[in-house]
């Protein structure tokens, strides 16, 4: 008898773990941590914007995205040696990313390929890459 409660115990617990699996497998792409990749960023952007962002890269420029379940997350932005953190809040729907952060939209349009993520505002591409 105690060898079947065993066995019984033993399957509960693996088909437990398999549904976390499925649950883990099955969570939005977008949800995790992206960090600006600045030369995939250059090759994406037409020529008329490689300059300045050349010369943003070159005094420090950096990007951090921290993308919640919940629609929430965290932005930190380095340019010209200063480092900036706040709180955001998003929205993530049909190729369609809304970030709000200090009373300020930022809508864009993206894409993700795996661990890489492409966000399009008009002709301006931005790259970033999963932490």
């Amino acid at each position: 008898m105690k060898k079947i409660v065993a066995v019984l115990l033993i399957a509960v617990m693996a088909l437990s773990l398999a549904a976390c699996a499925k649950e883990d497998a099955s969570a939005d792409p977008i949800v995790g941590t992206w960090r600006i990749n600045t030369d995939a960023t250059l090759a994406e952007l037409e020529q008329s914007y490689r300059a300045a962002f050349q010369a943003a890269v070159e005094k420090g420029y950096d990007l951090t995205l921290s993308l919640n379940a919940d629609g929430t997350g965290m932005m930190t932005v380095t340019a010209r040696g200063q480092t900036n953190t706040g709180s955001i809040t998003y929205t993530a729907e049909d190729g369609k990313l809304v970030l709000k952060l200090s009373g300020r939209t930022d809508k864009r349009t993206y894409r993700i390929e795996g661990d890489r993520m492409y966000l399009y505002q008009n002709s301006e591409a931005m790259v970033l890459d999963r932490q």
